[in-house]
């Protein structure tokens, strides 16, 4: 059986490089939906949002993340994932996803700036349960 075409990839923080390995395919949470990713992808930058991602390593497991936002880069055969938070899937837990999800929608309303950030929280909290329901 002939292998995959692979591509490097990398996913880092602003605290850890998390990951530097060659893929097949990786499956990316976009801003605006989920967008798949191969080897020789024309060339896009793309404003991640919260949720899960999916990478396919060339030894034919996969790892799975929670990415909290950021930005993903495809440029000459390199995906390059730059997000503000990589949890993987493995780590999380939907007892505590889903507790952290009741306490954000039991906060008072809030109004203007305050508001935006919270919806982005509960957001960001719900994708957390759903990647934690993955495992």
């Amino acid at each position: 059986m002939a292998s995959k075409a692979t591509f490097q990839c990398t996913l880092v923080t602003p605290g850890a490089a998390i990951l530097d390995e060659k893929i097949v395919y990786a499956s990316i949470p976009a801003h605006d939906g989920k967008i798949g990713v191969e080897h020789l992808q024309a060339p896009m930058l793309i404003k991640l949002g919260y949720g899960h991602l999916r990478l396919d390593l060339a030894d034919g497991s996969s790892d799975s993340y929670f990415i909290g936002g950021g930005f993903v880069q495809v440029k000459d055969d390199v995906l390059s994932i730059i997000t503000d938070e990589a949890t993987l899937a493995t780590e999380l837990t939907v007892t505590e996803a889903e507790q952290q999800l009741e306490s954000l929608l039991a906060e008072e309303a809030k109004t203007g700036a305050e508001l935006d950030e919270h919806d982005k929280s509960v957001q960001r909290a719900r994708a957390r349960v759903a990647v934690a329901k993955t495992n």
